[in-house]
Formats: structure tokens, C-alpha cells, sequence
């Protein structure tokens, strides 16, 4: 009987600590909101246009949790730390806002220094706004619908092709396939099956070890680069540790900022171990 009910009653706790939480957010955002209001009238004396004072404060904050959300993923450490740094500043702003409206009574003008202060915010909280938004757009998503072949597909058509006679397919040099462009292999039944993403840069033996972990590293870090690039920057580092940047693009065959940040990536989940 315990077996049954146990399951229910955690739920049941479940629910009501979201429904009691859901409560508290709310409480605490209204009485957040009207102690703001009444600081932001003293700054801007309409009633009728004050109230926008704490909405631009807790937009702000709201825009921030979802930016951050949004590059979880990401590999640009810099964006993380921008909205993080804008969560904390407009966080801030409210619980300062907050603790100035308990602390000086409504009777009793604001200093100089602090209404000028505040009387800044809008303008500076919509310049960050608008930053916040502008990186989030000039984020490039992962392509939708591209097929990935897994590594062991890979090692499958190596195998089908020991049967033909097609050696070049089987051994293609490094620089043959371009960035965007899929290659084919000739399997043995004649067919045309496709490698999207994972064509060798590297020999067989090389590159396998490392395709699997690049797969991983891609999908995780959502990068454009192709799988068989990635494993070659991780082979490449993995019997050069000291390489620079410019010689792990090289192997690659990209761009030497981005493979730092495959390099960066990579020593942040540990994909492969050394």
C-alpha cells in the first residue's frame, strides 16, 4: 500500500510547493512593484506615468532569465557573463529601489544625487535592452533537419567499401570536401549513401576515436563545424597538446578563432579521455 501512496503523496507535495511558490512570486511582485512605483513617483511625478518606472526594472529582469536560457549552450563565454551581469544589475536596482522606499519616509524629498540616479535608469536599461537583444539575434542556430551519421555508420560504409575497387573514395584527401558540401561513398551494392558532416580529414584509424566525442561536442555546443573538423582539431590536440590555435585550424582546416573555441568547448566537457 506504502508503494502506491508514496508515489501520490510526493506528488501532491509537488504540486502544492509549486502552487505555494507561484503564490509568493506573486505577492512579492506586486509589493515589489507598488514600493517602486511610489520611489519612481518621486522621481517623475505623474501618477499616470511613474508606473513604467518599475515595469522597465522588472523587464529588464525578465529579459535577462530568458537571454541566459537561450545561451545556456553557448559557447561565447562572454554572452553568459553579459546576461548574467545584466540580471544581477537589474536585481539590484529592485532590491535598492526596495530597501530606499522602507528607508526614507514618503514625506521626505528624495536627494539630488539619487533622483538623478534613478532618472538614468530607463535610458541605461534600454541600452543594455537593446544590446541584449542584438546578441541574441546574430546568434546562428543549428541548422534544422540536417542528417547526422553516426560514427559506427561511418565505420560501416569504410567496410562496405574494402569490397570495390573505388581506392579513392576510400582514402579522399584532406582538403577534397568543402565546408558545406555533403560527399558521397559507393557502397558495395552500387548505392550513393551520403556522409553528411563526418567525411574523413583524417585516416580511419586516426579519426575514429575522435569522431564520436566531436559528434557529441558539436550537438552539445550546438557549433557549425563539421564532425570530421572537429575530430581533427581533437587528434591534432590530443598528440600535440601544445599546439597553437592557428596549427589545431589548420588541421581542421578552419579558422583559427574557431578552433579556439572547440579547444575551449572541449576542455569544458571532457569529451575524450587523455
Amino acid at each position: 500500500m506504502s508503494d502506491v501512496t508514496s508515489p501520490l503523496v510526493r506528488r501532491l507535495a509537488i504540486v502544492l510547493a509549486a502552487v505555494v511558490a507561484a503564490g509568493i512570486a506573486v505577492a512579492a511582485f506586486v509589493l515589489s512593484f507598488a514600493a517602486l512605483w511610489d520611489v519612481a513617483t518621486r522621481v517623475w511625478p505623474s501618477r499616470h506615468l511613474s508606473w513604467l518606472g518599475p515595469v522597465v526594472v522588472d523587464a529588464t529582469i525578465l529579459q535577462a532569465t530568458v537571454s541566459l536560457v537561450a545561451v545556456s549552450s553557448s559557447t561565447r563565454v562572454g554572452e553568459r557573463r553579459y546576461f548574467w551581469a545584466l540580471l544581477i544589475g537589474a536585481a539590484s536596482t529592485s532590491v535598492a529601489g526596495n530597501a530606499l522606499h522602507a528607508v526614507v519616509p514618503a514625506s521626505q524629498p528624495l536627494a539630488s544625487w539619487v533622483a538623478a540616479l534613478i532618472a538614468t535608469i530607463p535610458p541605461v536599461f534600454l541600452l543594455l535592452s537593446t544590446h541584449s537583444l542584438t546578441l541574441l539575434i546574430r546568434r546562428r542556430p543549428e541548422p534544422i533537419g540536417a542528417a547526422v551519421v553516426t560514427a559506427s555508420a561511418v565505420v560501416e560504409a569504410g567496410n562496405a567499401q574494402a569490397g570495390t575497387t573505388n581506392t579513392a573514395a576510400m582514402n579522399p584527401a584532406p582538403m577534397a570536401v568543402g565546408e558545406g558540401v555533403a560527399p558521397t561513398t559507393t557502397t558495395s551494392d552500387g548505392r550513393q549513401a551520403a556522409e553528411v558532416d563526418v567525411a574523413p580529414v583524417l585516416p580511419a584509424s586516426d579519426a575514429r576515436p575522435f569522431l564520436e566525442p566531436a559528434r557529441a561536442l558539436r550537438e552539445l555546443h550546438n557549433f557549425d563545424t563539421p564532425t570530421s573538423r572537429i575530430a581533427a582539431i581533437l587528434h591534432h590536440l590530443h598528440t600535440n597538446p601544445d599546439a597553437s590555435h592557428r596549427e589545431l585550424g589548420t588541421a581542421g582546416n578552419v579558422h583559427h578563432n574557431t578552433a579556439a573555441k572547440i579547444v575551449n568547448a572541449y576542455h569544458e566537457t571532457e569529451l575524450v579521455s587523455r
